[in-house]
This record gives structure tokens, C-alpha cells and sequence, in this order.
């Protein structure tokens, strides 16, 4: 879309469209050692769930949620206060993990989070948020 960067929009559905993918392509449960980490608190993924749950139910395929349960997710790119509630309500803080792009990204498009993390969610997970090398000390 001319003017409008891949970040802005794309980014997230590409992530939202990978996890669908793992999971209605059969890989999720092909592999469920997996410890599965995907960006961008998830894209859409924790707005759309509804519309995945009723097309399983047209397929007539297992019920994507437990799956989508329990995956893991980090919050670069997907750090404000509405994505962070709707991610919350999907899986537990356990599974939140702190993520960034830098250095890929420059110090004003990797660190916008500083203005959310005041608000009610963002502050609870910028408290508690375990990093993706802690989930590999098991």
C-alpha cells in the first residue's frame, strides 16, 4: 500500500498468518515438543480467534485454541495496551515473552512501548515478562 510501511499492517498479519498456518497445516500437533515463540504479542491472532475457531468447526478440525495456548509469544511490535490485554486473555503472562527489533529496527520505531508500559496491563507484563532464554534453562 503506497505510503503506509510493511510494519505497519504487514508484519502483523504475517505473523497472525504463519501461526494459523502451523496449526491448520497439522505441525503444531506433528511436533508438540516444540516450543513455538512467535512475534508481535501474535499479530491479529488474540482478535481473531473466533473467526478460527468457527472455520475449524467448518473443516470439521480440532478446536485451534489449545494450540494456539500454547505457544508462546513476544512483544516486539505488538506492545501496546489493547494488544497486550487481548493477548492476556488468550494465554498466561507465563507465555509472554520480552522481545524487541533491535537492532534491526532504529531506536525510535523499536522503543514506542515507553508510552504504553504505563498503563494497567502493559505495566503488570513490563514487571513479570520472563525472557525467551529463560524458557530454555528447563
Amino acid at each position: 500500500m503506497p505510503g503506509i510501511p510493511p510494519g505497519s499492517i504487514e508484519f502483523a498479519t504475517d505473523s497472525t498468518r504463519t501461526i494459523a498456518h502451523v496449526v491448520f497445516s497439522g505441525t503444531a500437533a506433528k511436533f508438540p515438543d516444540i516450543r513455538w515463540i512467535f512475534s508481535h504479542s501474535g499479530g491479529t491472532l488474540p482478535f481473531l480467534t473466533g473467526r478460527f475457531i468457527r472455520l475449524a468447526q467448518e473443516r470439521k478440525v480440532a478446536d485451534p485454541m489449545p494450540a494456539f495456548r500454547r505457544f508462546y509469544y513476544e512483544l516486539a511490535q505488538g506492545n501496546t495496551a489493547g494488544q497486550i490485554a487481548a493477548l492476556l486473555k488468550m494465554v498466561p503472562l507465563s507465555q509472554v515473552l520480552y522481545g524487541t527489533d533491535y537492532p534491526f529496527a532504529t531506536a525510535p520505531r523499536s522503543t514506542p512501548a515507553s508510552q504504553p508500559m504505563d498503563s494497567a496491563p502493559t505495566t503488570f507484563v513490563r514487571s513479570n515478562v520472563r525472557s525467551r532464554s529463560s524458557l530454555f534453562r528447563d
